[in-house]
């Protein structure tokens, strides 16, 4: 086993966000520090979303790239007091098995979650399904 005492690691996200990593790098000994690179903030215009929120039964799919951008759809469309079955007959599709746990935590079930997940994977995965 690896033993991280004395040693500090630095995490680019929010402690609320590293999860399990934090806590196993915890228990191995090493100091954890977790610092954000990144800030998820409302867009300046909710409109664009509002507009195409309004006409989801108009999308063939939507691919959830975070777990925050579930968070912050569901939030949305619960402000738009827009049920989420909504996207009950749109194919549904995550970056990651923690992406798709929180929308499935939602009610929406993912369609494709790919192996690997990076941007190109998920447009090549999803161009193989049913595009």
């Amino acid at each position: 086993m690896v033993e991280l005492s004395g040693k500090k690691i630095l995490i680019t996200r929010d402690a609320s966000q590293a999860g399990s990593l934090n806590e196993k790098l915890k228990a191995l000994g090493a100091e954890v520090i977790c610092v954000p690179t990144i800030a998820i903030v409302d867009p300046p215009d909710w409109k664009p979303f509002d507009d195409a929120a309004r006409r989801l039964i108009d999308f063939d799919w939507v691919v959830f790239s975070s777990v925050n951008a579930v968070s912050r759809t569901s939030s949305r469309l619960r402000e738009l007091k827009i049920q989420p079955e909504m996207l009950a007959d749109v194919r549904k599709a995550a970056v990651g098995n923690q992406t798709a746990r929180a929308a499935e935590n939602t009610g929406w079930q993912m369609e494709i979650v790919p192996d690997r997940f990076q941007a190109e994977d998920r447009i090549r995965t999803t161009l193989q399904y049913h595009v």
